[in-house]
């Protein structure tokens, strides 16, 4: 491993199927990595702030973008996140854009055109995200869009779609959706609907997971299990996991620690369930794994408390400047990334 020398240099492996990609915030860049083998970087220089670079094929994506890229999200080749470049009429609004892994030599595209395009998710070819917008009465909400990747798409209007439930009314009420399979599930806080929902494209069916009297928000879903982080704002003030099988309905609280500490971004991946704790004297901080089937907790990293992601036995988390992982099938951590940047957040994997 090499270490970069100046803040415009970010890091490439080569070879290998599963890919994690990162956002170096000092550098406004996203990050393709292919994990393979003994996971080793090398450093490489980037030309501007605000390039990507596909890591693995050691070919940039795009040398000239003035914009930045946020909130990656990541399925097998098809890559998605948030991009502030600028559109055909100049405005560096936020939006969608994706990349097919596979063919490195083909630009990354936007969706399509418009502003206000956020949070963006992927599973298999169906991408979903957050849309800021007004309604009819010019009343501000957030809408959840979707569209089904191929077969033209994007390029029609008719590829864009939008969840015909996921209204939430103004500033701040972000729904933050995530997708698995034909399922989409995301926090609901429409008066009278408010909660976690869950709406399954194949049946047209929607459904409500959790819906307490508390703050239910940063839903994930991995097949038929979702979880969820539940605030209370009472006293004593608690911020709790949960998790809930919604085909045959069962519902356990995974965390009770009877006070505010902060259990925060949960990921989950078949079995597994892992998250950010901040932990107490009793229950020290770090990145998190529940283990679905054995109903065992345990602590993956002790000390960090960024965001994480997990896919299969892999996990990956922030840590400070830099990212790590973990393969849960032989108990090794290491350090995937090698950055001068100032601040890593949110990577993701597959």
């Amino acid at each position: 491993m090499r270490a970069s020398t100046a803040a415009n240099y970010c890091f490439i492996s080569g070879g290998g199927t599963r890919r994690l990609l990162f956002c170096m915030i000092s550098l406004f860049v996203l990050i393709f990595v292919n994990l393979y083998g003994a996971y080793s970087a090398l450093a490489e220089s980037i030309p501007n702030p605000g390039d990507q670079w596909v890591f693995g094929s050691d070919s940039p994506v795009a040398l000239s973008n003035p914009g930045s890229e946020s909130w990656p999200a990541i399925s097998r080749n098809l890559a998605v996140w948030e991009d502030t470049r600028p559109d055909s009429q100049g405005h560096s609004y936020s939006r969608v854009y994706y990349k097919d892994l596979t063919l490195p030599n083909s630009p990354e595209q936007g969706l399509f055109e418009g502003h206000g395009q956020n949070m963006p998710d992927i599973s298999g070819n169906l991408v979903v995200w957050e849309q800021a917008e007004y309604d009819s009465s010019w009343a501000y909400v957030f809408r959840i869009h979707f569209m089904y990747l191929g077969n033209g798409c994007p390029g029609a209007p008719s590829c864009d779609q939008i969840l015909p439930i996921s209204n939430n009314n103004g500033y701040g009420n972000s729904p933050d959706p995530k997708v698995s399979g034909s399922r989409i599930v995301w926090t609901s806080t429409v008066p009278g609907n408010g909660g976690i929902h869950i709406y399954d494209l194949a049946s047209g069916s929607d459904s409500i997971v959790a819906s307490s009297p508390f703050s239910d928000e940063q839903p994930a879903i991995s097949g038929d299990w979702v979880t969820w982080v539940e605030n209370k704002y009472s006293t004593p003030q608690t911020n709790d996991l949960f998790l809930k099988n919604v085909v045959t309905g069962e519902t356990r609280q995974i965390t009770n620690d009877g006070s505010y500490l902060w259990q925060a971004t949960p990921s989950i991946s078949g079995s597994k369930l892992v998250w950010a704790d901040t932990g107490n004297t009793q229950n020290n901080p770090g990145e998190r794994l529940y283990d679905i089937d054995a109903r065992v907790e345990s602590m993956i990293s002790p000390g960090d408390v960024g965001a994480p992601k997990i896919d299969g036995n892999i996990v990956v988390w922030p840590a400070n400047t830099q990212v790590k992982m973990k393969d849960l099938s032989t108990g090794i951590t290491q350090q995937v990334s090698n950055s001068t940047a100032s601040y890593v957040n949110r990577p993701a994997v597959s």
